[in-house]
C-alpha cells in the first residue's frame, strides 16, 4: 500500500508543498509575488485531489466501486469542501483582505479546482492505465 507508485507521489508532493510554504512564510514570497499564492493553491488542489484518490481507491481503507464516475466525484467534493473551508479559515484567521476579495477567491477555488482535475488525470491515465485489471473504467 505504501509502495504504491500513487502514495510516492502524494508524499512526494506533501514534501514539495510544505517546503515553498514554509519558504514563502521566511521570505514574504505570498507578498513579493502575487503569481506564488496562486501557484500553491493549485499545487495544494493537487495534493487534495491524489490524497483523497489515494485513499479511496488504492489505500485499501475504504472499499469504493473503482469507476471514472467515482473517480471524479471524489475528488470534486473533496476540492469543494476543502477549498471553501480553506478561504473560511483565510477569513477567521484573520489574514488580511484585500480590495480584490472576491476576485482572489474565485481564482484561488478555481486553481484548487485545476490541481483537483490533474490529479484525476493523473490518477486514471498513469495509475489506472498501468494496472487496468485492477480497476474498472
Amino acid at each position: 500500500m505504501y509502495r504504491h507508485p500513487l502514495f510516492i507521489s502524494w508524499s512526494l508532493l506533501l514534501v514539495v508543498v510544505a517546503t515553498l510554504h514554509i519558504l514563502a512564510l521566511e521570505f514574504y514570497l505570498y507578498w513579493v509575488y502575487s503569481w506564488f499564492d496562486t501557484m500553491m493553491h493549485f499545487l495544494g488542489g493537487l495534493f487534495v485531489g491524489l490524497s483523497t484518490l489515494w485513499f479511496f481507491f488504492t489505500s485499501g481503507y475504504v472499499q469504493l466501486n473503482q469507476r471514472v464516475r467515482n473517480v471524479i466525484l471524489v475528488a470534486g467534493v473533496s476540492i469543494v469542501l476543502v477549498g471553501i473551508g480553506w478561504e473560511i479559515f483565510e477569513i477567521v484567521a484573520g489574514v488580511p483582505r484585500e480590495d480584490n476579495f472576491i476576485i482572489d477567491t474565485v481564482v484561488d477555488l478555481t486553481m484548487d479546482a485545476l490541481g483537483a482535475a490533474v490529479a484525476v488525470f493523473m490518477f486514471i491515465k498513469l495509475y489506472w492505465m498501468n494496472n487496468k485489471k485492477e480497476y474498472e473504467t
